[in-house]
């Protein structure tokens, strides 16, 4: 096992489980996290908080075992960008603490975007359920 391999597969369970542990959190939350979409005016809350939910563990699972995780990688990558611009607004807060904060969330958030888009771009490498399929020797 190489280096490469290794950091590959660790950067993958990383910002998977961030995503899974998030998608998870939202279900004894539920109805807090629909009170708070709801603050923040998100249309359509029975249809999309699932959808959110099913995003994040579908998805950050997917890119944990490296499975589809170029398409899931790509789908975090565009929820995350529209739910940090919908819910990390720093821009609309006077200066202060809060507004710190927020745009270090949005921040952070991005950086997990940047993440979701190497995956995109690499693949997820050699030790993943992609990388098995394609060492498999052809059968005749």
């Amino acid at each position: 096992m190489n280096l490469s391999a290794l950091s590959t597969l660790v950067g993958r369970v990383l910002i998977g489980a961030i995503y899974v542990a998030s998608g998870v959190s939202k279900i004894p939350g539920y109805a807090a996290t629909g009170q708070y979409m709801a603050s923040e005016h998100m249309p359509m809350i029975p249809m999309l908080l699932p959808a959110a939910i099913v995003v994040e563990i579908v998805g950050g699972l997917s890119v944990i075992v490296g499975y589809k995780a170029r398409i899931s990688a790509f789908i975090l990558a565009g929820y995350s960008i529209l739910a940090t611009t919908i819910f990390n607004h720093f821009w609309t807060m006077p200066p202060g603490a809060m507004h710190e904060t927020v745009m270090h969330l949005y921040m952070s958030t991005i950086v997990m975007v940047g993440a979701c888009l190497f995956i995109t771009g690499m693949g997820p490498g050699a030790l993943s359920l992609e990388g098995a399929t394609m060492r498999k020797p052809a059968t005749a």
